[in-house]
This record gives C-alpha cells, structure tokens and sequence, in this order.
C-alpha cells in the first residue's frame, strides 16, 4: 500500500493518475474511485464497494451495507492482482472497507512484534483481535506489535483486553497504550521530544535529557522508544509521526486542561503568553520552549516559576528584553538566548546557583556581559557573535566552566582572572582579536 500526501492543489490526484495509466498492463483487474471523501459522504461506502467491483469484476451486485461488501471484495477479488486507486481518503474507514488487506496486515504486525515473517498459528487469534483494533493503519500495526515484542500469549491477550476499554477505537488511545507500557525515564523524554525535540540530533537531545532529567544514560531510553516504534532514528536525528507527536502533546495537556501554568511543559505560544501574563505560582513547569516564537519581545518576571529548569529563546527574532529578575531563578539550568539578534537587554546580575549552560551566540545586537556576585556552576559559556567587548573579572566564579566559544569580534578584552578557571580546558576565540586585561580594582573586588 503506498499513499500520497500533502496540501490540497499541488498534484496528488495527477501524479496518482499518472502511475494509474503507466501500471494498466501488469494488473488482473484496475479501478480508480474518484472523491472518496465527498462520494462516501453522498452515495455511502457501500455503493463505492459496488463500483468497485463492477469495475473490476464486470458484474454489477448490490449491496446493503460496507461490513457485506468487505466480505463481497474479499470473495470476488480473491486471488487476484489489483491496482486500485483511492483519491481523497481522510478516514481510517475508507482503507479498512475499501483496500484493507489482511495478510498484509498480519504480515507486518507478526514482523513487528516476533521479528520473523512465519505465522505460528497458536497466535492467529490475538494477531487477528490486534489488526481489528488497529484499524489496518501501518502506524498502528507497528507501534502495538513491537510493544507485544518479547511477550507471551497471556501478555497479548491481557494488553487486547486495555483495548477493548476505548471508546470507538479511537487511534490515538490505541497508540497511548505503548506510552502507558513505558518506564519512568522513558516516559519522561517521549513527551520532551513532542514537545521540542522532534528533527533534532541524537547528540543534542542526549545532552537536553541529561541537564533537565540527569540521566545518565539518556540513548539507552531513545533507543526504547524507537523499538517501540514511538520514534525513528534516520541519520542520527530523531523523528516522530504526527500522531504520535499529537499523543505526547495531548499527555502534557491533560495535566491541566484550563490551566497551563500547571503543566510540565508549553510549546504552544498562546499557553506560554497566558503564565507570562498570569503572577500566579507554577511549581510543575520545568521547561519553558519559545524557539523560534515571533510574539515575544520581552521576557518579564518569571519568579513565578519556581522549578524552571530549562529556558530556550533561541531564534526569538523579536525578543530585546530578558526581566532582571530571570538571572534568579534558582533552579535553572539551561538558558538559550542563540540568534535572537535583538536582544539587548539581560540580566545585570545572575545568581543562578544551578545554572549549567549559558548560551547566547549569534545575540549580535547584545553589547554588555554581566556581573557574577558568587559562585555558579556553569560549564559552557557561548558568546560568539554578539556585540560584547569586554568579559568581568568576575567571571572567574564560574569555577565549573569547561568550555568557553567567543568570536566574530573586532576585540574583546578577557581579564587575567581568566586563568583563574580551574576546569576551563578550552577556550575558542574565532575571527577576532582577544587582549588580556588586568585591572587592580576589580582584582580587589
């Protein structure tokens, strides 16, 4: 089964029709149904299974009602090769009383879940109970097999038994239950890739799981998910289907319907706009995704959230101002302001006592760097690209820094407390000219 997808106008129908003629002489029987949207609608499915066996067939049946008519194709086109063309499929329906195939069905779901292509016939029942609960959806057939992978036969009958409680089969809670079979660290990063994640590398999400959950093994629990066919792995990015991505978001969501300030996370810029606005407390977020939001010019006082661990405002083409009260929140680890080329204003000071990355190149409208009152635990420093021309002789309180990235500077003046880094094993000046710099007072300080 191949299908084609995408907006309306830019050629599906045509490119299929195309195919369709091109293919007439290598099938025992063809038939193209045209509309199924709009002609299932008016006519009913049934009378489009007439038309599709009177086309193929060359007999006309009536029949009375779409479950008559699978049983019909089934017994007419037996043994038979057939094209058939289905234009504008919307719904699960359509393929499963049109163009289901069981024995392709079956073959797929028995690869998934025992990785052979040889049915054992003691399993034929669940497998069978599995493929009508999936819908024939490909998606489905792979996500419920391979969470069945690894169990026995009263394992299977007791996972079908959670689907036989959802209303209407709907798909989406049929793909929830491999969510629900997942461990603790695996359920935590399968609804931070929906979120943010998806298309992004292997290496930055390992290194994202890590600061926000400390996981010390984050590619054990990614490589979970994509057995479980929750993600795929192509290149070395990670990608998620749309409906599984809608799965992860609507998890988030259902911590608090009304309220978004009352879930873990937000990447929606409406719900993020609403905890902007609102000074109530918000214990449960703990990342807060804006990239690449074009409605942010300021982050105000977000004292509020007091166990935000992650900010990322990269690619904020509109953002000028950070509140300086952002530079203490205790509990933040990541802040991400890359790109946001209109930034001018940060924090004075930061008293980030937990703060790990501070990343902010490409910040090209940023002039000043800030003060550091105390110690903190950052480790990587970027500031390539901004506007910045001279660094504190406080920066040697960053005492974990490891790595450091300036550049694209005409000059830029780095104190001797520099050296003072114990960690610092690198640090990157590119196109531009650096001048160490002491200055007595601020050594007194």
């Amino acid at each position: 089964m191949v299908g084609i997808c995408g907006i309306a106008g830019i050629g599906k129908t045509t490119i299929a029709r195309a195919v369709y003629n091109s293919a007439v002489d290598n099938f025992d029987g063809m038939c193209f149904l045209h509309d199924i949207k709009e002609n299932s609608s008016k006519l009913g499915l049934h009378q489009m299974q007439e038309t599709m066996i009177s086309k193929i067939v060359g007999v006309d049946i009536k029949i009375q009602d779409a479950n008559e008519g699978v049983e019909l194709i089934r017994m007419r086109l037996k043994q038979k090769k057939i094209l058939l063309l289905l234009d504008n499929v919307d719904r699960p329906e359509h393929l499963e009383k049109l163009a289901l195939n069981d024995e392709e069905s079956l073959e797929l779901l028995n690869w998934n879940a025992f990785r052979n292509n040889l049915v054992n016939p003691s399993h034929m029942m669940v497998l069978n109970c599995a493929i009508n609960y999936a819908q024939g959806l490909p998606l489905a057939l792979g996500v419920i097999g391979s969470n069945m992978c690894g169990r026995n036969i009263n394992e299977w009958k007791s996972a079908l038994d959670a689907f036989k409680l959802i209303p209407n089969k709907d798909i989406q809670q049929v793909l929830k239950v491999s969510y629900d079979g997942l461990e603790h660290f695996e359920k935590e990063i399968f609804p931070d890739i929906a979120c943010f994640f998806r298309g992004e590398s292997m290496r930055y999400v390992k290194y994202m799981m890590e600061a926000i959950h400390g996981f010390n093994n984050p590619g054990y629990s990614i490589g979970v998910l994509e057995d479980k066919c929750l993600i795929k792995i192509q290149d070395y990015y990670i990608n998620m289907h749309d409906l599984i991505r809608d799965i992860g978001r609507e998890i988030v969501h259902q911590e608090s319907s009304n309220e978004p300030r009352k879930r873990t996370r937000l990447w929606f810029h409406e719900d993020i706009v609403h905890v902007l606005e609102d000074n109530t407390n918000s214990d449960n977020l703990s990342v807060f995704n804006l990239r690449g939001c074009q409605y942010i010019t300021v982050i105000p006082n977000l004292s509020n959230l007091r166990n935000l661990k992650e900010l990322v405002l990269e690619d904020c083409e509109n953002l000028v101002e950070i509140h300086d009260l952002v530079g203490y929140l205790v509990k933040l680890e990541i802040l991400d302001a890359n790109h946001s080329v209109w930034l001018k204003t940060f924090p004075r000071y930061l008293k980030l006592p937990s703060l790990e990355e501070l990343s902010l190149d490409h910040c090209s409208s940023l002039g000043h760097f800030l003060q550091i009152p105390e110690k903190m635990e950052v480790n990587y420093l970027s500031l390539g690209g901004t506007r910045i021309e001279k660094l504190p002789w406080s920066i040697c309180k960053l005492t974990q820094l490891g790595e450091s990235s300036i550049g694209k500077h005409k000059r830029i003046e780095l104190p001797m407390s520099i050296f003072l880094l114990p960690k610092l094993e690198v640090l990157s000046v590119y196109d531009g000219e650096s001048l160490l710099s002491y200055n007595h007072e601020e050594a007194q300080e």
